[in-house]
C-alpha cells in the first residue's frame, strides 16, 4: 500500500527530480549490496507504477544504460503498459524501441 502512495507522489516529479532521488538512494546505500539492490528494485517498481511520461523515459534510459538487469527489465516491461497514463506517440515509440532492443 505504501508503494502505491509513493508512486502517486512520484507522478508529481519531473525526470531530473527522479534522477536525483535515484542517485541519492544509490549513494546512501552504496557498499551495502543487499540493501542497495532492494532499494533499486523498489525504486524501479515505483517508477513503473508511476506511469508518467518522464518515468517511462527514465526507465528506458536506465534499461539501455544497463542499470536495470535483463530479467528485471523484462518483468517490469510486462506491467509498464498497464500503468502508462498518457500514451502519446513519443512514449509509445520509446516503449517500442525498448522492447525491440
Amino acid at each position: 500500500m505504501r508503494l502505491l502512495k509513493i508512486s502517486r507522489g512520484f507522478s508529481l516529479l519531473g525526470k531530473s527530480n527522479m534522477e536525483s532521488v535515484y542517485s541519492q538512494l544509490k549513494s546512501k546505500f552504496s557498499g551495502q549490496t543487499e540493501k542497495e539492490e532492494t532499494m533499486k528494485n523498489l525504486f524501479f517498481d515505483t517508477l513503473v507504477m508511476c506511469g508518467t511520461r518522464d518515468a517511462v523515459f527514465m526507465f528506458k534510459d536506465k534499461v539501455t544504460s544497463g542499470e536495470v538487469g535483463d530479467v528485471q527489465a523484462s518483468s517490469l516491461l510486462t506491467f509498464l503498459p498497464n500503468y502508462v497514463l498518457s500514451p502519446d506517440p513519443q512514449v509509445l515509440e520509446s516503449l517500442y524501441d525498448l522492447m525491440t532492443t
